[in-house]
Formats: structure tokens, C-alpha cells, sequence
């Protein structure tokens, strides 16, 4: 005998005809449903199939998804060299209203060379990091987290001989691809069987 669910979800101002679809595979009671826009009203149901046929819907459920997070990235980051470590600071991001509040930061970073992403998460507005033995230097990338998801990133380069230095902000993406980011507006599911499987 076989399973699967599908997930029909839809914004409140649409009709239930025009819902998206999420299938899981088997006995799943969770799913995660990416691409949801931020604080929106959604509708949500779930139909289990068997080999017999299809069950009832599950009874309609409303779930609001969360603010985004801030669209700004630390500001005034600075940083300062001392012997084999560097300590960088950033100004603290404030939520607007319809934002989510920051929790706090994550700062990835790689030396000179790795292809491997470190990933610190702060509650401050500062951390020390290792340099590299040679003359390499650090890719960082410095960004808020809350609720919502990861909020913009600040990034930057930091080497062992760039001594106290200031960065305003460089817009180039250094990370490529984002795999590491949060998906701000998912949302993520868990369900009871439907009874009789």
C-alpha cells in the first residue's frame, strides 16, 4: 500500500481553486513550503492519498507568515589587527515596524584560498576572528538573523597587513552561490495522519 499528502495552501483574498500545491512522499507530517510572501494571511489544507482513494481534506487552518527581515545590512563595520587576530565590529541593525526583529547576527567568513564557510552566530555587535599564518586574508560576510529570516549582508575582505580599516559597504556579492541564507517567507508544516491510514 502507498501513501502521499498534498498540501494546498492559498493567500485569503484568493479562492481555494486557485491554491498551490506541496506533495510529500509517504508517512511524511511535515513539509516546507519556500517562496511564501512575508506577513501574509494563508489558508492551508491537506488530503492524504492511499491505494483506496483519496481521504477528506483536513480542516482549513490559517497561519500568518512572519515580517521580513530587515533589508539592510550592519552598518560602519570597522575592524582592527592585532597580531594573529582580527576583531570586527558593526553598528546594531534596527527593525522598522514591519520588519522582524533582529535576534542577532551571523557572520560566515573563509580564508584566502578554502572553499569551506564558517558560520558564527552572535548576539553581539562584534567578534574575533583567526588571520591566516601568511599574508592570506578573510572573506566576511556579516548579516542580521531574526523571525523573519537572514537579513541583508555586509560583506568584506580583511587581511593580516590591512591593520585598522573601515568599510562603509561593498555591494558585490563575495558568497556565491547564497545556499546559507534563510528563506525569510517559509513556512514549515507539520500535520496529523489522517485517521484510517
Amino acid at each position: 500500500m502507498w501513501f502521499f499528502s498534498v498540501i494546498r495552501y492559498w493567500r485569503h483574498h484568493e479562492k481555494e481553486a486557485a491554491a498551490d500545491r506541496v506533495r510529500t512522499a509517504g508517512l511524511e507530517t511535515s513539509a516546507r513550503i519556500p517562496g511564501l510572501r512575508p506577513s501574509t494571511l494563508y489558508h492551508v489544507t491537506v488530503l492524504v492519498y492511499n491505494s483506496a482513494g483519496t481521504g477528506p481534506p483536513s480542516p482549513r487552518a490559517t497561519v500568518t507568515t512572519k515580517k521580513p527581515p530587515p533589508n539592510r545590512p550592519p552598518g560602519n563595520v570597522s575592524w582592527k589587527t592585532d597580531g594573529s587576530w582580527v576583531t570586527v565590529m558593526w553598528d546594531h541593525v534596527k527593525a522598522m515596524k514591519n520588519e522582524s526583529a533582529v535576534l542577532g547576527y551571523k557572520v560566515l567568513y573563509k580564508h584566502e584560498g578554502q572553499s569551506a564557510l564558517k558560520v558564527l552566530e552572535k548576539g553581539k555587535t562584534s567578534i574575533s576572528l583567526p588571520l591566516p599564518k601568511d599574508n592570506g586574508y578573510v572573506v566576511l560576510e556579516i548579516r542580521s538573523w531574526g523571525e523573519g529570516g537572514d537579513g541583508a549582508a555586509h560583506e568584506t575582505i580583511v587581511s593580516r597587513d590591512s591593520g585598522t580599516g573601515m568599510m562603509v559597504q561593498n555591494t558585490a556579492p563575495i558568497f556565491s552561490p547564497r545556499t546559507h541564507v534563510l528563506l525569510p517567507t517559509a513556512l514549515l508544516l507539520r500535520f496529523l495522519g489522517s485517521p484510517g491510514l
